[in-house]
């Protein structure tokens, strides 16, 4: 009789050990895989940013002065913004050639046939949208196409504190108001030569997530100030139990209204989806992956691109925003 010898199988424990070392093998190597296509996001954000920075700086260099963040007619603050004014240099001349930011926004000439913001305001431009944002490109999308208001994620970093923001935005402000301690604000004149803390440590513009009060033509929605309260940033700040406030009178244009019913929905400063890179560390030996932060990408005077973790320390946040030296002191006042 032949016998025919039992082949031994798989055990259990086998097959743990089996899938015990694949985790092992995919928790080591995923951080490296996520890490390919995560800085290409990143980088397509900064690179936009980066170029509106340079539009900026040329703009500066053929007006000797940049852009405001709202541009001011005698003590009128419905004007266009800064984006208005960087469209001829990024290839969408002819766009800006049928705007006009020299009338106010709710002016009558707007009927005229000299110029179109209405046709403007329901573009929705790439070059001023984050591709990693989470907001609609409008503020309604169910509105009718000849409604629609196209929004940015971009937004000039325009001062530090509200107190200092509202000076430079209040109807009753003098039209040489220069409160604001940022580079661009409402109605702001700001030239290289009065950039004093370096145009590497000086602010720009600033992601944001807004998914409403940021119409890419409304100047009064296209600047906001980074200090939310004593000793804390709006990076971090909870917004749907403190919404960002925009103070008095309402930063909305009187052109465009708004829908009564999106009156509640938490408006937002300076944020983004975007994390940082893992990067592996070691302890006594040991490799582990440091958690990824959540980042803001910010871009300053001299093109350079930062990205800012949320936990930054709230004294370098505010140092950055300021145009000159001698930073703000804060008190609760300012809130």
């Amino acid at each position: 009789m032949n016998h025919f010898a039992r082949k031994p199988g798989f055990k259990r424990i086998d097959l743990l050990v089996v899938l015990f070392l694949l985790a092992l093998a995919f928790f080591c190597v995923w951080p490296m895989l996520h890490g390919v296509y995560v800085p290409a996001r990143r980088l397509h954000c900064a690179t936009k940013q980066k170029e509106m920075a340079m539009a900026a700086c040329t703009y500066e260099h053929t007006f000797k002065r940049f852009p405001p963040s709202c541009h001011v007619n005698g003590k009128n603050k419905d004007g266009y913004s800064f984006l208005v004014d960087l469209l001829p240099y990024q290839d969408q001349d002819a766009l800006w050639k049928r705007l006009d930011v020299n009338v106010p926004l709710s002016d009558g000439s707007v009927k005229t046939g000299v110029n179109f913001p209405d046709e403007a305001i329901r573009q929705s431009m790439p070059i001023f949208r984050c591709p990693n944002t989470g907001t609609s490109p409008y503020v309604d999308e169910e509105a009718p196409t000849n409604q629609l208001q196209a929004i940015t994620s971009y937004k000039a970093v325009s001062a530090s504190t509200r107190q200092a923001y509202e000076t430079s935005s209040r109807e009753d402000a003098p039209a040489d108001a220069t409160a604001a301690d940022g580079v661009m604000y409402v109605g702001s004149r700001t030239t290289l030569a009065d950039i004093t803390d370096g145009t590497s440590h000086t602010l720009l513009i600033t992601e944001t997530e807004e998914p409403f009060y940021s119409r890419w033509i409304v100047g009064q929605e296209c600047g906001l100030y980074t200090m939310a309260e004593t000793g804390k940033t709006n990076l971090t700040r909870d917004y749907a139990k403190n919404p960002y406030p925009w103070g008095e009178p309402g930063f909305t244009s009187r052109r465009y209204g708004v829908r009564e019913d999106n009156e509640d929905v938490p408006r937002l400063g300076p944020g983004s989806r975007h994390k940082s890179a893992s990067r592996m560390n070691y302890v006594y030996g040991i490799p582990y992956w440091t958690k990824p932060k959540d980042i803001v990408y910010h871009v300053t005077v001299g093109c350079s691109v930062m990205a800012i973790p949320t936990d930054i320390d709230p004294a370098a946040y505010l140092s950055l925003t300021t145009r000159a030296g001698g930073e703000p002191s804060i008190t609760e006042e300012d809130f």
